[in-house]
């Protein structure tokens, strides 16, 4: 790639924040939400409609 531009450096930041912050909300739903944390066999793998916040 001879020319980068900036705005596909934003757009590159921008999308791997929020693939960051998916993940990491996943990860904080299954280990915190739960009321114990080896209930988290029981759960399905990813819990992306019903968020409690």
């Amino acid at each position: 790639m001879p020319q980068i531009m900036p705005l596909n450096w934003i757009m590159l930041i921008f999308y791997f924040s929020l693939l960051f912050y998916w993940i990491n909300s996943i990860i904080f739903y299954n280990y915190l939400k739960t009321p114990n944390n080896y209930s988290m066999m029981n759960t399905p793998k990813f819990k992306t409609i019903n968020w409690k916040w």
